[in-house]
């Protein structure tokens, strides 16, 4: 693997925007866990707290991360973190999860990363608390809210 995080361009935003959780790859605006990454795209554009990468390996865009923080809070999130559908079970997420966080980490000067589950996202868990993180009693919309302390 020869795994990057690569900054959203002019170049290459369509490879971000296409990917997609959705099996069937109709990509709705709300996919099953995660919301779609043009929206993400386009959060960003607005929201100057909030960044995104492409995740590559190699010349393949793989998967894409949404990161930041909302104004008024010092939580810094690992909002939407997602492997398209046809690169799923094959490591990536495992593999590129440090390298998000580091990222979160250095760009905003923080040391605990915190994010966001669904209680029945059983692979997603899986990967976040053996990572590390910790479930907190905090709820975001319907989502439980993890830590991982720096």
């Amino acid at each position: 693997m020869d795994l990057k995080l690569e900054k959203v361009t002019p170049d290459n935003w369509r490879e971000a925007a296409f990917l997609t959780t959705d099996p069937e790859r109709k990509m709705p605006l709300d996919e099953k866990w995660i919301t779609n990454n043009a929206y993400s795209l386009l959060q960003c554009v607005y929201d100057e707290e909030w960044d995104c990468r492409i995740l590559m390996d190699g010349d393949q865009a793989v998967g894409f991360v949404f990161y930041g923080h909302w104004p008024d809070e010092e939580q810094y999130m690992l909002c939407r973190y997602m492997i398209d559908v046809k690169y799923q079970n094959k490591g990536y997420g495992k593999a590129f999860l440090p390298m998000v966080v580091e990222l979160i980490r250095s760009q905003f000067g923080c040391s605990d990363v915190y994010t966001s589950v669904h209680d029945d996202n059983a692979h997603a868990l899986h990967l976040y608390t053996s990572f590390g993180f910790e479930r907190t009693e905090e709820m975001d919309a319907d989502e439980r809210v993890y830590v991982l302390r720096g």
